[in-house]
Protein backbone atom coordinates (compact mmCIF):
# COMPACT_ATOMS: atom_id res chain seq x y z
CA UNK A 1 0.00 0.00 0.00
CA UNK A 2 1.56 3.57 -1.11
CA UNK A 3 2.17 5.80 1.82
CA UNK A 4 -0.38 8.61 2.69
CA UNK A 5 -1.01 10.14 5.91
CA UNK A 6 -4.26 8.69 6.42
CA UNK A 7 -2.72 5.22 5.87
CA UNK A 8 0.53 5.89 8.19
CA UNK A 9 -1.71 7.65 11.30
CA UNK A 10 -4.31 4.68 11.13
CA UNK A 11 -1.41 2.28 11.21
CA UNK A 12 -0.24 4.58 14.05
CA UNK A 13 -3.74 4.72 16.24
CA UNK A 14 -3.45 0.69 15.60
CA UNK A 15 -0.20 0.45 16.99
CA UNK A 16 -0.80 2.45 20.00
CA UNK A 17 -4.20 0.33 21.12
CA UNK A 18 -2.80 -3.22 20.56
CA UNK A 19 0.14 -1.48 22.64
CA UNK A 20 -1.45 0.00 25.15
CA UNK A 21 -0.13 -1.21 28.21
CA UNK A 22 3.36 -0.73 26.93
CA UNK A 23 2.66 2.69 26.44
CA UNK A 24 1.57 3.28 30.04
CA UNK A 25 4.67 1.34 31.00
CA UNK A 26 6.87 3.65 28.97
CA UNK A 27 4.98 6.89 29.09
CA UNK A 28 4.08 6.52 33.31
CA UNK A 29 7.83 7.65 34.83
CA UNK A 30 8.31 10.16 32.25
CA UNK A 31 4.87 12.17 32.43
CA UNK A 32 5.22 11.83 36.20
CA UNK A 33 8.67 13.54 36.82
CA UNK A 34 7.42 16.33 34.26
CA UNK A 35 4.47 16.94 36.20
CA UNK A 36 6.16 16.95 39.53
CA UNK A 37 9.03 19.56 38.00
CA UNK A 38 6.38 21.28 36.49
CA UNK A 39 4.24 21.89 39.40
CA UNK A 40 7.58 22.58 41.72
CA UNK A 41 7.99 25.09 39.32
CA UNK A 42 4.90 26.69 38.96
CA UNK A 43 4.97 26.40 43.39
CA UNK A 44 8.46 28.43 43.49
CA UNK A 45 7.13 30.82 41.41
CA UNK A 46 4.14 31.64 43.31
CA UNK A 47 2.27 31.54 40.08
CA UNK A 48 0.50 28.35 40.38
CA UNK A 49 -3.02 29.74 40.12
CA UNK A 50 -2.38 30.94 36.56
CA UNK A 51 -3.32 27.33 35.73
CA UNK A 52 -6.82 28.38 36.25
CA UNK A 53 -7.07 31.93 35.43
CA UNK A 54 -5.50 34.17 33.35
CA UNK A 55 -2.95 36.40 34.54
CA UNK A 56 -3.35 39.93 34.15
CA UNK A 57 -0.66 42.36 34.24
CA UNK A 58 -0.84 46.01 34.98
CA UNK A 59 2.00 48.00 32.68
CA UNK A 60 2.37 49.95 35.11
CA UNK A 61 2.89 48.23 37.77
CA UNK A 62 6.05 48.65 39.31
CA UNK A 63 6.63 44.76 39.72
CA UNK A 64 4.91 44.17 36.43
CA UNK A 65 8.83 43.65 34.81
CA UNK A 66 10.00 41.03 37.96
CA UNK A 67 6.61 38.68 37.22
CA UNK A 68 7.62 38.79 33.74
CA UNK A 69 10.49 37.61 34.40
CA UNK A 70 9.34 34.88 36.63
CA UNK A 71 7.06 33.68 34.64
CA UNK A 72 9.39 33.37 31.60
CA UNK A 73 11.89 31.68 34.07
CA UNK A 74 9.41 29.42 34.83
CA UNK A 75 8.32 28.27 31.48
CA UNK A 76 11.89 28.19 30.36
CA UNK A 77 11.96 25.53 33.24
CA UNK A 78 8.93 23.61 32.18
CA UNK A 79 10.16 23.68 28.02
CA UNK A 80 13.59 21.90 29.41
CA UNK A 81 11.86 19.39 31.38
CA UNK A 82 9.65 18.67 28.73
CA UNK A 83 12.73 18.20 26.43
CA UNK A 84 14.48 15.47 28.68
CA UNK A 85 10.88 13.65 29.28
CA UNK A 86 10.04 13.58 25.57
CA UNK A 87 13.95 12.28 24.66
CA UNK A 88 13.15 9.73 27.61
CA UNK A 89 10.11 8.42 26.08
CA UNK A 90 10.62 9.01 22.33
CA UNK A 91 13.95 6.75 21.94
CA UNK A 92 12.39 3.85 23.60
CA UNK A 93 9.43 4.21 21.95
CA UNK A 94 10.98 4.35 18.42
CA UNK A 95 13.18 1.17 19.75
CA UNK A 96 9.94 -0.83 20.69
CA UNK A 97 8.62 -0.45 17.47
CA UNK A 98 12.15 -0.77 15.16
CA UNK A 99 14.15 -2.93 16.80
CA UNK A 100 11.94 -4.74 19.65
CA UNK A 101 12.06 -4.98 23.80
CA UNK A 102 11.61 -8.10 24.15
CA UNK A 103 12.99 -9.60 27.60
CA UNK A 104 13.76 -6.08 28.55
CA UNK A 105 13.00 -4.74 31.65
CA UNK A 106 11.41 -0.73 31.50
CA UNK A 107 14.03 0.37 34.26
CA UNK A 108 16.73 -0.68 31.64
CA UNK A 109 14.53 0.58 28.09
CA UNK A 110 14.01 3.89 30.28
CA UNK A 111 18.09 4.34 31.40
CA UNK A 112 19.96 7.30 29.99
CA UNK A 113 22.83 6.95 27.99
CA UNK A 114 24.70 8.94 25.09
CA UNK A 115 22.10 7.96 22.61
CA UNK A 116 19.62 10.44 24.38
CA UNK A 117 22.21 12.90 24.46
CA UNK A 118 23.01 12.46 20.45
CA UNK A 119 19.02 12.89 20.48
CA UNK A 120 19.09 16.18 22.15
CA UNK A 121 21.87 17.87 20.21
CA UNK A 122 20.12 16.77 16.98
CA UNK A 123 16.87 18.65 17.95
CA UNK A 124 18.95 21.81 19.28
CA UNK A 125 20.96 21.56 15.65
CA UNK A 126 17.66 21.49 13.74
CA UNK A 127 15.78 24.12 16.05
CA UNK A 128 19.09 26.30 15.04
CA UNK A 129 18.86 25.84 11.30
CA UNK A 130 15.55 26.78 11.31
CA UNK A 131 15.74 29.76 13.08
CA UNK A 132 19.00 30.63 10.96
CA UNK A 133 16.61 30.06 7.69
CA UNK A 134 13.88 32.26 8.90
CA UNK A 135 16.04 35.19 9.94
CA UNK A 136 17.49 35.02 6.51
CA UNK A 137 13.97 34.70 4.93
CA UNK A 138 12.34 36.99 6.71
CA UNK A 139 14.83 39.89 5.08
CA UNK A 140 13.38 39.90 1.75
CA UNK A 141 9.72 39.21 2.77
CA UNK A 142 9.72 42.36 5.41
CA UNK A 143 10.54 44.43 2.44
CA UNK A 144 7.58 42.46 0.43
CA UNK A 145 5.13 43.21 3.19
CA UNK A 146 6.12 46.96 2.90
CA UNK A 147 5.31 47.08 -0.85
CA UNK A 148 2.25 45.15 -1.13
CA UNK A 149 -0.26 45.49 1.03
CA UNK A 150 -1.55 42.74 2.72
CA UNK A 151 1.67 40.40 2.72
CA UNK A 152 2.27 41.32 6.14
CA UNK A 153 -0.21 38.72 7.13
CA UNK A 154 0.49 36.12 4.12
CA UNK A 155 4.14 36.19 4.09
CA UNK A 156 4.25 35.17 7.35
CA UNK A 157 1.72 32.49 7.05
CA UNK A 158 3.90 31.30 4.26
CA UNK A 159 6.91 31.44 5.98
CA UNK A 160 5.45 29.12 8.59
CA UNK A 161 4.09 26.49 6.50
CA UNK A 162 7.77 26.68 4.69
CA UNK A 163 10.17 26.08 7.62
CA UNK A 164 7.52 23.10 8.61
CA UNK A 165 7.64 21.06 5.17
CA UNK A 166 11.54 22.28 5.34
CA UNK A 167 11.62 20.69 8.99
CA UNK A 168 9.82 17.69 8.10
CA UNK A 169 12.02 16.60 5.88
CA UNK A 170 14.88 15.84 8.29
CA UNK A 171 12.17 13.74 10.64
CA UNK A 172 13.84 10.75 9.54
CA UNK A 173 16.93 11.37 11.22
CA UNK A 174 15.41 10.94 14.71
CA UNK A 175 14.08 7.31 14.30
CA UNK A 176 17.71 6.58 12.71
CA UNK A 177 19.28 7.83 15.54
CA UNK A 178 16.88 5.84 18.09
CA UNK A 179 17.97 2.66 16.55
CA UNK A 180 21.84 4.01 16.37
CA UNK A 181 21.56 4.03 12.43
CA UNK A 182 23.62 6.49 10.47
CA UNK A 183 21.36 8.76 8.91
CA UNK A 184 21.94 12.48 8.92
CA UNK A 185 20.06 15.56 7.95
CA UNK A 186 20.93 15.77 4.33
CA UNK A 187 20.23 11.85 3.78
CA UNK A 188 16.49 12.33 5.40
CA UNK A 189 15.90 14.96 3.15
CA UNK A 190 17.00 13.03 0.34
CA UNK A 191 15.09 9.64 0.81
CA UNK A 192 11.76 11.53 1.91
CA UNK A 193 11.26 13.68 -1.57
CA UNK A 194 7.53 13.99 -2.60
CA UNK A 195 7.02 13.30 1.35
CA UNK A 196 6.82 16.72 3.03
CA UNK A 197 3.32 17.08 3.21
CA UNK A 198 2.85 13.48 4.35
CA UNK A 199 5.28 14.38 7.16
CA UNK A 200 4.15 17.36 7.87
CA UNK A 201 0.69 16.28 8.96
CA UNK A 202 2.59 13.38 11.02
CA UNK A 203 4.17 16.57 13.03
CA UNK A 204 1.39 18.53 13.35
CA UNK A 205 -2.11 16.81 13.33
CA UNK A 206 -1.44 14.13 16.71
CA UNK A 207 -0.28 16.77 18.77
CA UNK A 208 -3.35 19.05 17.57
CA UNK A 209 -5.58 17.15 18.30
CA UNK A 210 -4.70 16.27 22.07
CA UNK A 211 -3.98 20.26 22.78
CA UNK A 212 -7.18 20.46 21.69
CA UNK A 213 -8.65 17.79 24.38
CA UNK A 214 -6.41 19.10 26.92
CA UNK A 215 -7.78 22.84 26.79
CA UNK A 216 -11.31 20.86 26.81
CA UNK A 217 -9.98 19.28 30.06
CA UNK A 218 -8.71 22.04 31.46
CA UNK A 219 -11.69 24.13 30.68
CA UNK A 220 -13.90 21.58 32.53
CA UNK A 221 -11.24 21.40 35.57
CA UNK A 222 -11.28 25.75 36.17
CA UNK A 223 -15.25 25.89 35.42
CA UNK A 224 -16.38 22.60 37.89
CA UNK A 225 -13.17 21.59 39.97
CA UNK A 226 -11.90 24.87 41.04
CA UNK A 227 -15.38 26.56 42.37
CA UNK A 228 -16.35 23.10 44.21
CA UNK A 229 -12.74 22.50 46.42
CA UNK A 230 -11.20 26.15 45.55
CA UNK A 231 -7.74 25.85 43.74
CA UNK A 232 -4.93 24.42 45.10
CA UNK A 233 -1.22 23.13 44.23
CA UNK A 234 -2.67 19.30 44.86
CA UNK A 235 -5.09 20.19 41.90
CA UNK A 236 -2.31 21.79 39.67
CA UNK A 237 -0.57 18.23 39.74
CA UNK A 238 -3.11 16.75 39.17
CA UNK A 239 -4.23 18.75 36.20
CA UNK A 240 -1.06 19.13 35.05
CA UNK A 241 -0.26 15.42 35.07
CA UNK A 242 -4.00 14.64 33.02
CA UNK A 243 -2.45 17.08 30.55
CA UNK A 244 1.10 15.55 30.20
CA UNK A 245 -0.63 12.59 29.87
CA UNK A 246 -2.62 13.51 27.19
CA UNK A 247 0.58 15.20 25.22
CA UNK A 248 2.59 12.15 25.61
CA UNK A 249 -0.39 10.25 23.68
CA UNK A 250 0.33 12.51 20.81
CA UNK A 251 3.84 12.23 20.92
CA UNK A 252 3.32 8.43 21.21
CA UNK A 253 1.62 9.07 17.64
CA UNK A 254 4.03 10.88 16.38
CA UNK A 255 6.46 8.82 16.94
CA UNK A 256 4.94 5.78 15.81
CA UNK A 257 3.95 7.09 12.97
CA UNK A 258 7.07 8.56 11.95
CA UNK A 259 8.91 4.64 12.96
CA UNK A 260 6.35 3.36 10.20
CA UNK A 261 7.39 5.59 7.77
CA UNK A 262 10.80 5.04 8.43
CA UNK A 263 10.43 1.43 8.25
CA UNK A 264 8.73 1.24 5.11
CA UNK A 265 11.66 4.00 3.51
CA UNK A 266 14.44 1.84 4.07
CA UNK A 267 13.04 -1.36 4.58
CA UNK A 268 13.71 -4.08 1.47
CA UNK A 269 12.48 -3.55 -1.43
CA UNK A 270 11.56 -0.06 -1.13
CA UNK A 271 11.55 2.46 -4.59
CA UNK A 272 14.50 4.60 -5.68
CA UNK A 273 12.31 7.67 -5.35
CA UNK A 274 10.09 8.07 -2.22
Amino acid sequence: MPLNLTHVLAQAHRYLWANRQDLFAYAFLPVVLLAMIETAALWASGDWKAMFQPVVLDPNDPEAAAAVLRIGITHLLRVAALAFAYVMFAIPWYRKQLVGDAGQQISTVLRWSPRHWRFIFSSFALILGLAGLIMVISIPLNALGALIPGFTIAGPALLLIFIGLTGARVLMAFPALAVDEPLGFRQSILMTQGRSWMLFGIAILPLAGTIMIALVVSNLIAAILVPLIGPSISLVLVTVVLLDALSFIGFAIQISALAYVYQQLTGPGRSGSV
